[in-house]
């Protein structure tokens, strides 16, 4: 017997039209953020180097992070929208145990 509803289970149909329609919208967003985001993190890291002053480097990553977790949040989306909840939260789980993995292992190669 399946606990699941169907909806749950099911690839591209999982979305109403409404959700589909904010997640493309949010997307659209999203990119525009890692454009812009992007070209400022180029810009800081150019003028850090060709200066070689430091204090351009703090925005630098903390722009570069910010990038970063733009990007995670697309390929969320786009877990989603390619393949039904269930499957999307296994992968969300598995990327998670990852970083764990990764973080114990950075303590452990430190103590």
């Amino acid at each position: 017997m399946n606990r699941f509803p169907a909806s749950w289970i099911a690839g591209p149909g999982c979305f109403d039209s409404l959700g589909k329609e904010r997640s493309i919208e949010l997307a659209k967003s999203l990119i525009m953020l890692v454009r812009v985001l992007g070209l400022l993190a180029i810009i800081l890291g150019s003028l850090s180097w060709v200066t070689g002053q430091r204090h351009y480097l703090a925005p630098h990553i903390g722009i570069g992070f910010c990038v970063a977790v733009a990007v995670v949040v697309m390929s969320v989306i786009a877990i989603f929208h390619s393949m039904g909840a269930v499957q999307g939260i296994h992968i969300a789980l598995a990327f998670t145990a990852i970083g764990v993995a990764e973080r114990l292992y950075s303590t452990i190669r430190r103590a």
